[in-house]
């Protein structure tokens, strides 16, 4: 916790983005499409699709003979990291694994209850994270004081949700709160860039206005020194 897998000389990607990156340099191909799992019980033939990135859920799920009935549940990503979505005309982007069209036997909606602080959340973080704390300060608002607990560090992995018998969405906790704070830090990039553009501004305007006043300041020195033009008098003509 407290820092990347860079800071010690490591990287680690997944299989597609290895496979992503290796087409990138070796056959300058971009990334335009990549393979999705579409599964559940509510598909026809479950299957992996190789699928142009913006390809619409809809076109994905009846490429494998559309569902049996209407899923209870439409997830992009795996059935613990993915997010709930409400419509089937959602498009496919770079970062979804899977689309999993569920039914009523394969999801449970249990009601949540208070949390009975047993420790099982903690023990199964693999970033050694305190996810109740980080969820109780969330659900209060308090989302710096769930940040000084490790909210950056979370891999929103669902571990923890999984294993909490208390049922506590704990994953729709920490998106949250990771969403408002990367609003506010994005709001505070702009606020500091804006005010960079007015100092710069007024910087600019205050040696436009020295520049100014010493150009004046130097005629007017010239003009002391220069001395004084004398016409000559017409006496003497004839």
């Amino acid at each position: 916790a407290g820092g990347r897998s860079s800071d010690v000389g490591v990287l680690m990607h997944n299989v597609a983005t290895a496979y992503a990156i290796a087409e990138a340099l070796a056959e300058s191909k971009p990334l335009t499409s990549r393979i999705v799992t579409v599964s559940g019980g509510a598909i026809v033939r479950p299957q992996n699709v190789e699928a142009l990135i913006g390809t619409p859920a809809r076109y994905l799920i009846e490429f494998c003979g559309g569902t049996v009935n209407t899923p209870t549940r439409l997830l992009l990503g795996g059935p613990m990291m993915g997010h709930v979505v409400q419509s089937l005309d959602v498009p496919l982007i770079k970062g979804v694994a899977g689309i999993l069209a569920l039914t009523d036997h394969e999801i449970t909606n249990p009601q949540a209850s208070p949390c009975i602080r047993c420790g099982r959340c903690v023990s199964a973080c693999p970033m050694g994270l305190v996810p109740l704390e980080m969820a109780n300060r969330s659900k209060h608002g308090d989302f710096d004081g769930a940040n000084d607990y490790g909210l950056s560090d979370c891999i929103l992995c669902g571990s923890c949700a999984y294993v909490c018998p208390s049922h506590i969405p704990l994953v729709h906790y920490f998106q949250y709160a990771k969403g408002h704070l990367n609003s506010q830090t994005a709001q505070s990039k702009r606020m500091q860039y804006t005010r960079q553009l007015a100092e710069t501004r007024q910087e600019r305007i205050d040696k436009a206005a020295a520049a100014k006043a010493a150009a004046k300041a130097a005629k007017a020195n010239r003009r002391k020194r220069s001395p004084a033009k004398t016409e000559k008098s017409p006496q003497g003509e004839s």
